[in-house]
């Protein structure tokens, strides 16, 4: 479903390409209430996950940015084999996740093309993502790896930190210590619990504080 590539999606940017090391930062919205409780609608009538729909956001958003029809976007998973349990760090994977649309495709259609591309990426999710670039060998540029000549946006999601409850022990969230360092050059996070946001981690070689801004207002 990769090839042939499709053509980079033209994301609207302050500069056309960045050079030499990335410079990121982080943008936060929250969601609201309102804006949670309908994904949670959408996905019970689509029969999807809530990030089926945001994925589907996505795709509208990138469309109407840059009326891209055929595009990619990287999807972040975790892959803990039973064997691994017992084990402390990092088992993961990056699946590229292809949309293709039609100019008539309504809100519950990219529902719908989400949940199946979804399905489809997860049923491949062992393949390691190295092996997939390696495959597709894209034309390298200077400044971005290969996984970046292959995707631009990547999505994700992850649960707030409400901290943790030992006995006798009592924990809480400290402010963000970690500087952004995005592998891309646009990423978003759904961030659920009890402090619901959007997390966009941007390029600001590429994009800039006010249009990263307009992104994330979009």
């Amino acid at each position: 479903q990769l090839t042939p590539l499709p053509e980079p999606v033209g994301l609207p940017a302050r500069r056309a390409d960045a050079s030499g090391r990335r410079q990121s930062a982080l943008l936060t919205r929250p969601l609201p209430d309102t804006m949670r409780d309908r994904v949670d609608e959408l996905a019970r009538a689509g029969a999807v996950s809530p990030f089926t729909v945001y994925a589907a956001a996505l795709d509208a958003l990138i469309h109407r940015l840059t009326g891209a029809t055929d595009f990619t976007i990287a999807v972040p998973v975790t892959q803990r084999p039973a064997q691994a349990a017992p084990l402390i760090g990092y088992f993961g994977n990056t699946l590229l996740m292809r949309t293709r649309l039609a100019g008539h495709d309504n809100f519950d259609r990219l529902i719908s093309l989400a949940g199946q591309r979804l399905t489809d990426g997860l049923a491949h999710q062992s393949a390691p993502i190295d092996a997939v670039v390696g495959a597709l060998n894209p034309q390298r540029a200077p400044g971005a790896d290969g996984l970046e000549q292959l995707v631009e946006i990547s999505l994700s999601a992850r649960g707030d930190a409400q901290g943790f409850a030992l006995r006798g022990v009592a924990a809480e969230p400290l402010v963000e210590l970690s500087t952004p360092n995005g592998q891309l050059p646009l990423e978003f996070s759904i961030v659920t619990g009890e402090q619901a946001s959007l997390e966009i981690e941007y390029d600001t070689e590429r994009f800039g504080d006010v249009l990263a801004s307009d992104i994330a207002d979009g």
